[in-house]
C-alpha cells in the first residue's frame, strides 16, 4: 500500500493464500485479487474509500432529517406549545415554511457535518426506532464515521439526499420557497383564465413539439410547433456551426475523426442535393444506403461505418432537439458475412520472410515496427506513436509502456484498458532493439524518421509506409484477409492460445478489456506473470528451422 494511503485504507499490505495446485491456476486466481487491490488504491487516491452503500446513505439522511425536524420544532413552537410539521405542499399562509428553511447550502453542510461528528439527542430514547438504532450504530464507530467525512463520493450522495428531504418540506432554502409558491400560483391563475394551454406547458417541459387532439376545453388554444432552423452538417462560410462541430464540442473526438466524418457526410449531401439535417427523410437515407451498397466499390465494413457515424450524429441531433424526428431510426444495414473476409494472422513462413527482410532495412521504422508488432501483440499506432521514455525497465524486465503521458494533446489509445506495459520479448533484445533505443535522444519519438501527418499522428504514416514496403519490397501479395500490420496481432493471439496462456494474462498483454480501467499491475505481476508468459511464445525463427550465419532461415528441419 502506498505510504500516503495507509492511514486511509488501514493496511500496509495485503496477503492471501491461493488454493492453487499449479502456477497456471495461481495466475488465474490472482487476477481478481490484483484487480481488487488496484480498485481500492484507485478509490482511496480519489478520496472515496471505503465505499458506502446507498442503503447506509438513506438511513443517515433520514436520521439527520429526524433530528433537524426535532431541533427546528423546538425553535418555532406556538404560544400554546404546539407546532406544525411541514409537508412540502402547503401555502405560506397555512404554514410558515420559511421557519423550516435553512439559509443556504453552507448551512446545510454545517448541519449535516455536525450531525455526523457532534452529539445527538433523540426523542423517546426507550422506544424502538430502526433508523435511530442503525444511525447510532454507524456513527458510534468513530473510524467509520471519520472515513465517511473524508469520502468525497459518499458525502456528495449524503448531501444530496439531505438536500432533497429539506427542499421537499421547506420549498428550498430561505427565500426560495416564497418565490416557488408565487410562481406556482401564478401559473395556476393563468391556466384558469385561459391565458396558457396546460398541454402546451407540459409539452414544453417534456420537450415535445406535437400533441394529439384531446377535446379538452383548452383545445381552443392550439399548440404551435416551433419551426426548426436549417442545420448543416459542416460549418457554414458565415461562421455558423454545423452539426459535426456541435457534436464534437461535447464528444471531444480526435481532430482526424471530425475531418473524416465531414468528408463522409459530403457524400450524403451530394446525394440528396442539400446540406440541411432538418430536411432529411428516412426515404432519402435509405436511398443513400442503397447507393453505397449497389453502386460503390466500398467494403461492407466501410458502408457499416458510414451509416454508424450518420446514426451517431442524427441521434445526437434528435436527443438535443435540433431535429423533430430522427430519419435514421429505421435505416438498417445487415450485410451477409463472408468467411473469406475474416482477418487472419501471418503464417510462420510469411512471418519469417517479413522479419528477415526487416533485418536488412536501415530505416528504423521498417527495421523495428514489424518485429515489435510480431512479439508484443501491440497495435501499430500504439508502437509508432511511442516516446523514447516509454521503453523502461521494471525490475529486471524491459517493457514498452503504452500510455498517453509522453504523447501530445491529440494522442490517444483505443480504450482505457489499452494503456498497459508490455514486456519486451527476449528475441527483440537479442535482435538489438535496446542498442537502437540506447542510441536515441533521452526524449522524443521512438521513430523520428516517420514524421507526423496533418493531425500530428505517426500511426497513419506508419501504416502506409509499412504496407507499401510489405507489398513492394517483401513481396507479400495483397489479400483482403490480411491487414499488413494488424495480422501480427491476430498471429500473436493465436500463439498465446497455442502456448495455453490463460485468457486474463493474454488480455493483459494485448490490452483487451472492457475499457473501464487501465492495465497497470505493478512490478510483481509484470515480472512474475506477464514476462514468463510472453517468453513462452516462440520467435518465428525458433520454430524448427535452421539458420545461416546472419540468422536467416536456411530450411525447415
Amino acid at each position: 500500500m502506498p505510504d500516503n494511503l495507509r492511514q486511509i485504507v488501514g493496511k500496509r499490505e495485503w496477503t492471501d493464500t491461493l488454493p492453487a495446485r499449479n502456477r497456471a491456476e495461481a495466475e488465474r486466481l490472482a487476477i481478481p485479487l490484483i484487480d481488487q487491490t488496484n480498485r481500492i488504491i484507485q478509490l482511496a487516491s480519489a478520496g472515496n474509500w471505503p465505499p458506502v452503500a446507498d442503503d447506509t446513505i438513506d438511513v443517515l439522511s433520514f436520521g439527520w432529517w429526524r433530528l433537524f425536524q426535532l431541533e427546528r420544532s423546538r425553535q418555532i413552537r406556538k404560544a400554546d406549545g404546539s407546532f406544525a410539521w411541514p409537508n412540502g405542499r402547503a401555502r405560506l399562509d397555512d404554514i410558515e415554511l420559511k421557519d423550516w428553511a435553512l439559509a443556504s447550502e453552507d448551512d446545510l453542510s454545517r448541519s449535516v457535518r455536525q450531525f455526523l461528528t457532534g452529539s445527538r439527542e433523540w426523542p423517546h430514547p426507550q422506544a424502538p426506532d430502526e433508523i435511530r438504532d442503525r444511525t447510532e450504530a454507524f456513527l458510534r464507530d468513530l473510524k467509520r464515521s471519520a472515513q465517511l467525512v473524508r469520502n468525497a463520493d459518499a458525502m456528495a450522495r449524503l448531501m444530496r439526499q439531505c438536500r432533497v428531504l429539506h427542499h421537499q418540506a421547506a420549498g428550498g432554502y430561505l427565500g426560495d420557497g416564497a418565490d416557488r409558491n408565487q410562481a406556482t400560483w401564478r401559473i395556476l391563475d393563468m391556466i384558469e383564465n385561459l391565458e396558457i394551454d396546460p398541454r402546451k406547458l407540459i409539452a414544453a417541459i417534456e420537450g415535445r413539439s406535437n400533441l394529439p387532439p384531446t377535446g379538452a376545453p383548452a383545445a381552443c388554444l392550439p399548440v404551435v410547433a416551433t419551426p426548426l432552423l436549417p442545420l448543416p452538417f459542416a460549418d457554414s462560410e458565415d461562421g455558423k456551426s454545423g452539426l459535426i462541430s456541435i457534436w464534437a464540442k461535447e464528444a471531444n473526438p480526435q481532430p482526424k475523426t471530425v475531418y473524416s466524418w465531414g468528408r463522409i457526410m459530403m457524400k450524403l449531401t451530394k446525394f440528396v442535393g442539400f446540406d440541411d439535417v432538418a430536411r432529411l427523410t428516412a426515404e432519402q437515407l435509405i436511398g443513400w444506403k442503397d447507393e453505397l451498397v449497389n453502386k460503390s466499390n466500398l467494403h461492407s465494413k466501410t458502408i457499416e461505418n458510414h451509416l454508424y457515424l450518420l446514426k451517431t450524429l442524427l441521434n445526437y441531433a434528435h436527443r438535443n432537439k435540433k431535429i423533430a424526428t430522427n430519419p435514421a431510426a429505421e435505416v438498417v444495414y445487415r450485410p451477409k458475412t463472408d468467411p473469406r473476409d475474416k482477418r487472419v494472422g501471418y503464417s510462420d513462413e510469411q512471418a519469417r520472410r517479413i522479419l528477415d527482410a526487416a533485418r536488412k532495412e536501415t530505416e528504423p521504422h521498417l527495421r523495428w515496427l514489424p518485429w515489435l508488432c510480431a512479439l508484443t501483440g501491440a497495435r501499430l499506432d500504439e508502437i509508432a506513436g511511442a516516446d523514447v521514455r516509454d521503453v523502461e525497465k521494471i525490475g529486471d524486465v524491459w517493457v514498452l509502456a503504452i500510455r498517453l503521458d509522453h504523447r501530445d494533446d491529440n494522442g490517444a489509445v483505443k480504450t482505457k484498458g489499452s494503456s498497459r506495459k508490455v514486456p519486451l520479448h527476449p528475441a527483440l533484445i537479442e535482435e538489438g532493439f535496446l542498442r537502437y533505443h540506447a542510441g536515441l535522444p533521452k526524449t522524443g519519438p521512438l521513430f523520428r524518421s516517420l514524421g507526423t501527418d496533418y493531425f500530428g499522428k505517426q500511426g497513419g504514416i506508419a501504416t502506409k509506409r509499412v504496407s507499401r514496403w510489405l507489398h513492394d519490397t517483401v513481396g507479400i501479395p495483397k489479400d483482403r484477409r490480411i491487414a499488413p500490420s494488424h495480422s501480427w496481432r491476430h498471429r500473436f493471439i493465436s500463439e498465446c492460445r497455442a502456448e495455453e496462456i490463460i485468457d486474463s494474462t493474454r488480455d493483459a498483454l494485448v490490452g483487451h478489456d472492457d475499457g473501464s480501467t487501465a492495465r497497470d499491475y505493478g512490478e510483481f505481476y509484470i515480472v512474475k506473470t506477464l514476462y514468463p508468459a510472453l517468453a513462452r511464445i516462440k520467435s518465428p525463427f525458433d520454430k524448427d528451422w535452421s539458420y545461416n550465419a546472419s540468422g536467416s532461415p536456411l530450411q525447415a528441419v
